[in-house]
């Protein structure tokens, strides 16, 4: 991607005042950024394609562990961040889960998955 864009863009703002770089800023715009995380969300809660070929996560040990919160961002902590997740996003996810009823496992799961993986320290490659 570097190839056709300027190694040396600076994107206006905190980026280009703290010195920093941002080539991939060249083509990422509100309407970009918006659409790939309303794509993400479509993903996890209603897979891709269509009726009979149609591609889901299997999202049930997530499921099960929706009933305690803090075990279910354990997980997820492992398998998406390496346990790497601060505190200050586990706390943001843990308090959005918790205010979902328990009686709605599926939702609980998704939407602790649906958040992390749309969450600048899952998007920011380190």
């Amino acid at each position: 991607m570097f190839n056709f864009f300027s190694p040396n863009y600076r994107h206006p703002g905190a980026l280009a005042a703290a010195g920093l770089v941002a080539p991939e800023f060249q083509i990422t715009t509100e309407t970009t950024a918006v659409s790939a995380a309303n794509t993400i969300r479509n993903l996890i809660y209603y897979g891709y394609g269509s009726n009979q070929d149609r591609i889901l996560l299997d999202l049930s040990v997530e499921q099960q562990m929706s009933l305690t919160p803090g075990a279910l961002l354990d997980r997820l902590d492992t398998l998406l961040f390496g346990g790497t997740m601060s505190p200050e996003l586990r706390q943001i996810v843990f308090e959005a889960v918790s205010q979902v009823s328990a009686s709605r496992p599926l939702y609980r799961a998704q939407l602790a998955v649906m958040l992390l993986v749309n969450s600048p320290e899952w998007l920011v490659q380190k």
